[in-house]
């Protein structure tokens, strides 16, 4: 008999869209994606995180903490948030939050400290997104596109440890 592992989907919600990850354990990529929308409305926004939860079926689902003192998103990204919970409850999935001093200490053992460093140890354990990995980021810059994919990955894998 095989042992049932929980689908565990880390969501998070940018200016530009969202980024997913889907794992089973922590070594097990099942999808990964950023997606921008044309229009940033919420409604737009919560359609396709709706249409997510519709073909991935999660039965976990893990997001950055508004509510932690690190926590920069605006408010419109935290309205996301709060959507996000109630479809994950109106679905009987869990939901888990984590603050990004969380992320950081799970990555802390790997010497990743900040949000380029994360992304270059998340894709040295999964070679299929090695390419995505935004170059670094001078102050200057915007984020790069992808990099809200491995803050999703990141989020997933901080689950996995603190479950642990």
């Amino acid at each position: 008999m095989s042992e049932f592992l929980p689908k565990v989907l880390g969501l998070f919600p940018n200016t530009r869209g969202f980024g997913y990850a889907l794992m089973e354990s922590p070594s097990d990529l099942i999808a990964a994606k950023s997606t921008s929308l044309k229009s940033p409305s919420l409604e737009d926004c919560i359609q396709r995180i709706e249409d997510l939860f519709a073909l991935l079926k999660p039965d976990i689902v893990v997001l950055r903490d508004p509510k932690a003192r690190s926590y920069t998103g605006s408010s419109r990204i935290t309205r996301i948030i709060n959507r996000i919970v109630q479809l994950t409850k109106n679905r009987n999935a869990k939901v888990y939050f984590y603050s990004r001093e969380q992320v950081r200490l799970v990555f802390a053992h790997h010497n990743a400290l900040n949000k380029h460093e994360i992304a270059c140890t998340i894709a040295e354990n999964f070679k299929d997104i090695q390419a995505k990995v935004p170059e670094k980021r001078k102050l200057w810059m915007p984020e790069g596109y992808h990099m809200s994919t491995f803050d999703a990955i990141a989020l997933v894998i901080t689950y996995f440890h603190m479950m642990d």
